[in-house]
């Protein structure tokens, strides 16, 4: 991967000059799901609809992710 100056707004998937093509973006998704389970014990899986949905785009930018995943994980424990 080239380095990011900026990695709160780089592009990560969707877009042209995006950090990730599709069997990168599975292979990040794989280990945020088990980064998810190994630091906070949940049991947390992305769905079609997360990864699709035109309105949240979580993968779009590091931001846009980390904002999905606090929604996400809000309150589970």
């Amino acid at each position: 991967l080239a380095k990011v100056e900026n990695l709160e707004s780089a592009v990560l998937y969707g877009e042209e000059g995006a950090m990730f093509d599709s069997i990168n973006l599975v292979n990040f998704i794989f280990i945020i799901e088990e980064k998810i389970l190994q630091t906070l014990n949940v049991d947390f899986k992305f769905s079609t609809e997360d990864i699709l949905n035109a309105e949240e785009r979580p993968f779009l930018s590091a931001q846009n992710l980390t904002l999905f995943l606090q929604k996400k994980l809000a309150g589970v424990k």
